[in-house]
Order: C-alpha cells, then structure tokens, then sequence
C-alpha cells in the first residue's frame, strides 16, 4: 500500500471525529429543555452503531463480490440522512413562521 492510503485513513478519521463534534453542538443547540442528554445520547449511539456494524457489513459484501450492493447500502444511508435533515429543516421553518420568525438559538 502506498502512503496515500495512510492519508486517506487519517483524513476519514479526522473527519468523522469532526461530523461527531459538529452533529453534538448542533444537538445540544436545538435541545428541548431537559433533553439534551437523552437526544445527544440518541446521535452518539447512532454514530457509533453506524462505525461498528458498517464496515463489517460491507466487508461481508466486498468478500462475496457484491460492492455494487455495499454502494448501494452506502448511497441509501445518505439518502436517509438527507431525508431526515430536509424533514428537520421543514419543521424549523414552519415553526418559525408560525413564531413570527423568532427562533431560539
């Protein structure tokens, strides 16, 4: 392997350590009073699931000639975290309208 690749390893781990941090402020932000501790729980669990059980999942498909469907489950989780951040960004914007575009935070 050439040293690329030790460069592309240490650029994933800073950056998915850096998607953490900027996911908790944003979490700890929006909190409602008194949740923030179960809803940063909540983004932590899912974080670290998605590190676990990722790449075994996809070395499970790599190693039986099915990186089309690793892709394909890769390309669908971000789908999914789009969805769910376009629902979001609905919801704070209606709520706004609704305040009279006062917003907390």
């Amino acid at each position: 392997m050439g040293p690329l690749v030790w460069v592309a390893a240490v650029a994933v781990g800073v950056f998915a350590v850096s998607a953490n941090a900027v996911s908790m402020v944003l979490v700890m932000q929006r909190a409602a009073p008194g949740r923030a501790g179960q809803d940063s729980a909540l983004v932590a669990a899912g974080f670290f699931a998605g590190f676990a059980l990722g790449p075994p999942l996809f070395g499970l498909l790599a190693a039986a000639g099915r990186y089309g469907w690793g892709w394909i489950l890769v390309a669908t989780e971000c789908a999914a975290a789009c969805g769910v951040a376009l629902a979001w960004a609905i919801r704070e914007r209606r709520r706004a309208g609704a305040d009279g575009g006062e917003r907390d935070g």
